[in-house]
């Protein structure tokens, strides 16, 4: 059952008569403001807080189960980037390893090339420049022997 609010003022004014308004006052205080049916008691704080405790405990484990499964996740993750990243380096270094072979094997065709081109060139010239001293000493000689050969006529 519970009781309306002018009920109250009336049952306060009647403890005013009976007992004073001093004793009235304090005995109104001591009762609830609303129905005793809707007052909490010890043993239903107690529920409450067990309640309560029951559900923080199972949503921590909840949220720790989470994370954990999080962390797992994302370490995987992790690791399949790393593998895919180990991968793209090996396979970038055995390309640009492929690379710069290919590019030594060039270098030096085209360094033997220029040098066989070289060593052509000198000997080439160095024939044109022996050929002419020879030319030049035989000439020297003819002039030579010209020359000895009138000093012997002119001597007879």
């Amino acid at each position: 059952m519970t009781i309306s609010e002018t009920a109250r003022r009336e049952m306060h004014t009647r403890l005013v008569e009976i007992l004073g308004t001093e004793v009235a006052d304090t005995l109104m205080e001591h009762l609830p403001p609303v129905g005793w049916g809707d007052v909490a008691t010890k043993r239903d704080i107690d529920a409450h807080h067990a309640m309560t405790k029951r559900d923080l405990d199972t949503h921590r484990a909840m949220t720790k189960r989470d994370l954990d499964t999080h962390h797992a996740m994302t370490k995987r993750e992790l690791d399949d980037h790393r593998a895919m990243t180990q991968r793209d380096l090996d396979t970038h270094h055995a390309m640009t390893k492929r690379d710069l072979d290919t590019l030594a094997v060039d270098l030096r065709g085209e360094f033997h090339s220029r040098c066989d081109r070289l060593e052509l060139a000198v000997t080439d010239r160095l024939n044109q420049q022996t050929r002419t001293l020879l030319l030049g000493v035989a000439a020297m000689m003819a002039a030579t022997v010209s020359a000895v050969s009138a000093l012997v006529s002119v001597a007879h």
